[in-house]
């Protein structure tokens, strides 16, 4: 888990403990949850691309349509 210091960019968790966020949408939908940091490769097993470290985030929460909503196998990246 990615642990609440001035690198986090949202807000702590209740705890202190873990960098937290929130998303809220204008039809209703939201989702929270915490960061955590992990390798990541991009591209198939031919390109032997490096790892770099990204944050990613772990859902305790969903409303609406996130919770409705079929899976579709799109991931969203930002950049940092």
């Amino acid at each position: 888990w990615q642990p609440c210091s001035k690198e986090c960019s949202d807000r702590c968790s209740e705890d202190s403990k873990h960098c937290a966020y929130r998303r809220a949408y204008q039809e209703g939908s939201s989702i929270q949850g915490w960061y955590f940091k992990d390798l990541v490769r991009l591209g198939d097993s031919f390109q032997h691309n490096p790892p770099v470290a990204a944050y990613m985030g772990c859902h305790k929460a969903e409303t609406k349509l996130f919770h409705s909503q079929k899976a579709n196998g799109i991931m969203g990246i930002r950049a940092p």
